[in-house]
């Protein structure tokens, strides 16, 4: 624990480490795009408006979820695994200054031009990818080459869509953010296996964890040919074997978790759970385009709020805590807000198939459940992080 922070000190701290900037940017903003929704679903299910603003608030909720939300969750990550994973020592505090700015901008245009400032964040994804490629070339780290690919595309269907305006690549772009869910769930995973072993006592004293690389290989390779397919195939069967492959592939890599020494920490089992939601999700979006069966929209929400936004909340919860020198498991909120998304992931996928009046089940609960759970998270660690000190990367030795 650490003093009491001056606000200068504090500015000095969050822009220094920028996880603890952007984490809670990033939570902050979810919740007034998901109050946008609400709003829309409220008055669909009760014929009145709670406020009105001059946007479309379908295009503003899925740009939202996607280049404000997700983007600053991205960048709070990035700027914070990949100097552990490099050894990149050198201050960050230029480049969360100018990310942060970008960010605001993103914000403010959004409401004038969704296709306007998606071409400002194309500056903005391109300092991330640069910054990783930098990083990767000092350290001589040809490991993050899978990190940088994926930034890239990323930055390449952002770029596209600010060029064009074209829907498309917008959703393209949210099954690009999945590959990148795919990769970082292998090395957070590695380190929930190591500190499950570690709490679990003298059982597990001469254990070690290690996950099948093929597995993630595999499941990668499928969901980089999946996007290629949207981009350059049209043809929506074979694109949907490739969706169906994706989640299989997905399905296998449980098969890393199937230890029940490991399942005593709660940690462990939500991420299961994400992975089982995204490997359902992407058979379901498979299966509903090979047979014509279904409606796709339904899969794909499963995925983004299932598998990217519960992930996201545990990468939050992982980093914030291990970053501030804390251990896990969770805070109780912090379970709390899980249940919650995992809740909201259930019923905005399935609540249709069950007859559930949608406005109320598939869109106002949902983002009820969602706002909760980003306010459940904002005001712990915004405790935590004022009052410890930041893990620094560790030099090269």
């Amino acid at each position: 624990m650490s003093k009491k922070k001056t606000l200068s000190e504090l500015a000095h701290d969050f822009l220094t480490n920028p996880f603890r900037l952007f984490f809670l940017l990033a939570s902050i903003s979810l919740i007034p795009i998901a109050c946008l929704w609400l709003n829309v679903s409220l008055t669909a299910y009760f014929g009145w408006n709670a406020f009105s603003l001059n946007i479309d608030p379908i295009s503003y909720h899925a740009y939202g979820y996607i280049n404000i939300f997700g983007s600053a969750a991205f960048a709070g990550f990035v700027m914070t695994a990949v100097p552990s994973w490099t050894h990149f020592i050198r201050p960050l505090r230029r480049l969360s200054i100018l990310c942060l700015v970008i960010w605001l901008g993103n914000v403010a245009l959004s409401f004038i031009s969704l296709q306007s400032s998606a071409l400002l964040m194309s500056v903005f994804w391109i300092l991330l990818t640069a910054f990783i490629m930098i990083a990767a070339l000092e350290d001589r780290n040809n490991r993050q080459i899978s990190v940088f690919l994926m930034m890239a595309l990323i930055t390449s269907l952002n770029i596209a869509y600010g060029l064009t305006g074209e829907w498309f690549y917008l959703v393209t772009m949210t099954h690009a953010y999945m590959i990148g869910v795919s990769l970082i769930i292998f090395r957070i995973g590695m380190a929930m296996g190591f500190h499950s072993l570690q709490q679990a006592g003298p059982k597990a004293e001469k254990l070690s964890y290690i996950q099948n690389p093929y597995y993630r290989n595999l499941n990668i390779i499928c969901m980089y040919l999946y996007v290629f397919s949207l981009l350059l195939v049209n043809d929506t069967v074979f694109s949907s074997w490739l969706a169906l492959a994706s989640g299989l592939s997905m399905i296998a890599r449980l098969r890393d978790w199937h230890h029940a020494i490991l399942w005593h920490a709660s940690y462990v089992r939500w991420h299961y759970l994400t992975l089982l939601c995204i490997g359902v999700g992407y058979c379901w979006l498979g299966i509903s385009g090979i047979l014509s069966w279904g409606i796709p929209t339904q899969a794909l929400h499963l995925i983004l709020i299932g598998g990217f936004i519960f992930m996201v909340m545990q990468i939050f919860n992982i980093a914030g805590l291990l970053h501030s020198g804390r251990e896990l498991p969770f805070p109780l909120t912090s379970q709390w807000a899980l249940t919650a998304i995992l809740l909201a992931a259930i019923l905005r996928s399935i609540s249709l198939n069950f007859g559930w009046n949608y406005a109320l089940f598939s869109l106002a609960i949902p983002s009820a459940l969602l706002i909760i759970a980003f306010a459940l998270y904002i005001p712990v660690f915004w405790r935590i992080f004022i009052s410890t000190e930041a893990v620094p990367p560790s030099p090269r030795s």
